[in-house]
């Protein structure tokens, strides 16, 4: 199961992993359960939660002027199964961001801002992990 496979080759504390920009061939090995269009973009990626998320959260959020707040969940999956996957499709904007995913577990709480890395780049694969 590639899946499994990616999941157990993780470092200790992933709460997710990010393939950026799949290939056909990756969308056909890493099946989404689900499809999420944001923007219309080319920018996507998938979102293999680790087994122990519980819950998923996409937020808008804003800058207030002193940090990034969380207006509004645009997205909720209150028990994604352990096979779940999330293709996200939305532009990677430079600079702030609009989108913060959060996932959450026992563990703890993990985020990730959907932004555009101007200095290094989006790397193919990313790690999220608990804070």
């Amino acid at each position: 199961d590639p899946v499994e496979l990616l999941l157990r080759n993780a470092p200790e504390g992933t709460a997710a992993i990010l393939i950026n920009q799949p290939t056909e061939d990756q969308l056909n090995e890493f099946k989404p359960s689900e499809l999420l269009v944001l923007d219309e973009s080319f920018e996507n990626f998938l979102l293999i939660p680790s087994g122990d998320v519980e819950e998923i959260a996409l937020w808008q959020i804003e800058f207030d002027g002193t940090q990034l707040v969380r207006r509004e969940a645009i997205y909720r999956n209150y028990d994604p199964h352990e096979e779940f996957i999330l293709h996200l499709v939305t532009m990677r904007p430079e600079g702030g961001p609009h989108y913060e995913l959060s996932m959450l577990s026992d563990e703890g709480e993990a985020t990730y801002y959907i932004a555009y890395d101007g200095k290094d780049g989006t790397p193919d694969i990313e790690y999220v992990k608990y804070k």
